[in-house]
């Protein structure tokens, strides 16, 4: 009698979740489109005017070496806190004011660079993941809080809980005798800001096609009642009703996360906790930007919960010391936006003209494509 062997339970899962989406695809096609719609809408207002500029940045700094040279002040202080040479301190900074991806494609260019090595860009990964400056301060403080101040205490809170964290992920590593790996030479300024502009670009398109993907996976399960499924169930179990509902959201796409935690009414530290996550979304793309260098999943989760946790308690103890920095909570159903953000024509402009420079520019001499 002939067996038959069933499939290994840890590809059961990928292939049902693969034909649910199918089947949700199928079954409510206006949900997609329209959450594709809204990703689209994202990236283009929000994140192609406020990432673009400082992923060329970062990209630049280290192709060129100004990293390096900007780092040497910092050297003594870097190695001292995080293990790492002076110049991943641009890389870091960068990390807090531009945003998520900023952080993962320096490091990853500090690599390819020859500046770090791989358990040193590991490390980096860990902690150089945050929120940035102008979506901190202006998306969740002035447009979802009403308080300009109130996303400076945020930002604050996520900066401070950063540091901790590139602290205790380098304690471990203080006793390595690791020989630090022989930089390349630094290339031309024109040909450092060609690649820079390059990576960036395919970076961007990455990035939003990631953030769109997001979205309609949010929309379908939020037209098919699986997120208030969740809530309730998490409500059940005692989590507060506007936690409730936007603690899912949070956790997959941070941007929706946002919208849904504004229309819910829920308090300022699990939006620190949120956007200090990141969401599943945001960590697919620091994976990617590895280049092919496996990151230890369960550290990496373990630092992004540890992240949020010190966030949301560093919001609430700052909260105490600043109470005037409290706001009655605006409560807006609109989609929370960046103030001060591009107009979408002028962004769909970038976009493209990041395509143009991809398609049209010859290959560098560095082959490996640095995605984010």
């Amino acid at each position: 009698m002939r067996t038959i062997s069933l499939p290994h339970p840890g590809r059961i899962l990928p292939l049902a979740a693969a034909l649910a989406a199918a089947a949700a695809l199928l079954a409510l096609p206006q949900a997609a489109s329209a959450g594709a719609a809204q990703g689209v809408r994202s990236c283009l207002e929000l994140l192609v005017p406020t990432l673009f500029p400082f992923m060329v940045l970062s990209g630049y700094l280290s192709c060129s070496g100004a990293a390096r040279l900007l780092g040497r002040p910092l050297d003594r202080v870097t190695r001292a806190l995080f293990r790492l040479p002076g110049s991943a301190a641009p890389v870091f900074l960068l990390s807090l004011v531009g945003g998520y991806p900023v952080g993962a494609r320096g490091a990853a260019s500090l690599r390819r660079a020859g500046q770090i090595s791989d358990s040193q860009m590991q490390r980096m990964l860990l902690f150089c993941v945050n929120p940035g400056l102008a979506f901190t301060v202006s998306t969740v403080g002035a447009e979802a809080f009403g308080s300009a101040p109130l996303g400076w205490l945020l930002f604050a809170a996520q900066a401070v809980s950063s540091l901790l964290l590139g602290v205790a992920v380098s304690w471990p590593a203080r006793r390595e005798t690791e020989v630090p790996p022989a930089p390349d030479a630094p290339d031309p300024p024109g040909q450092a800001l060609s690649q820079a502009v390059a990576g960036a670009s395919r970076g961007m398109f990455q990035l939003c096609a990631f953030v769109v993907l997001f979205f309609v996976l949010a929309s379908l399960l939020e037209a098919s009642g699986v997120l208030e499924a969740a809530a309730r169930a998490l409500h059940a179990l005692g989590v507060p009703s506007p936690a409730a509902d936007a603690l899912v959201p949070f956790l997959l796409e941070v941007v929706n996360g946002c919208r849904v935690g504004a229309q819910a009414g829920a308090g300022l530290p699990l939006f620190a906790f949120g956007i200090a996550w990141g969401g599943l979304c945001v960590h697919l793309q620091v994976w990617a930007a590895a280049g092919g260098l496996p990151v230890p999943r369960a550290a990496f989760w373990l630092a992004r919960l540890l992240h949020g946790a010190l966030s949301a308690a560093l919001c609430s103890l700052f909260l105490r010391f600043f109470p005037a920095a409290r706001p009655a909570f605006l409560g807006s159903t609109a989609p929370v936006q960046a103030q001060n953000a591009a107009s979408l024509p002028a962004s769909t402009a970038l976009l493209l003209l990041c395509a143009v420079f991809l398609f049209t520019c010859g290959k560098s001499r560095n082959s490996e494509s640095p995605v984010l």
